[in-house]
């Protein structure tokens, strides 16, 4: 499940600071697990692993190593059972939420060699699409 280094020890930074990061784009439903008394401490792990090679000395944790490191990952996995029981029920509500009927374009699609729309007169894929990458 996680990568091993070099020396074939999964060391799980990169999976948790990955987690981390995902935590980060939806921050409201995170704060409230942080807050929670049965739930809170579930992201300690993924939070000393995703710091560990931290550039900023201070967000560092001590260093993690041989069993120490095998008992975090294994706290880490604990701890993702616990945040998955912990956004049970809003899973269950918002599986219960209608999903919204398709939307359909109310104008044609622009083709690739189609002339812009924005009056050039280049090619599409020579104008403005380029600014879509």
């Amino acid at each position: 499940m996680l990568l091993e280094d070099e020396t074939g020890v999964a060391r799980g930074n990169h999976w948790a600071l990955g987690f981390m990061r995902g935590a980060q784009k939806r921050p409201d439903g995170w704060r409230e697990l942080v807050n929670s008394d049965e739930h809170g401490g579930s992201l300690l792990p993924m939070m000393m692993l995703a710091h560990e090679d931290d550039p900023d000395p201070d967000m560092r944790p001590p260093p993690i190593e041989g069993d120490k490191r095998q008992q975090l990952i294994a706290e880490m996995v604990a701890g993702l059972t616990r945040i998955y029981r912990h956004f049970e029920p809003a899973r269950r509500v918002s599986s219960r939420v209608p999903a919204m009927a398709p939307r359909r374009r109310s104008t044609s699609k622009v083709g690739r060699n189609d002339p812009c729309l924005c009056g050039s007169g280049r090619k599409y894929k020579h104008c403005c699409a380029q600014s879509l990458h």
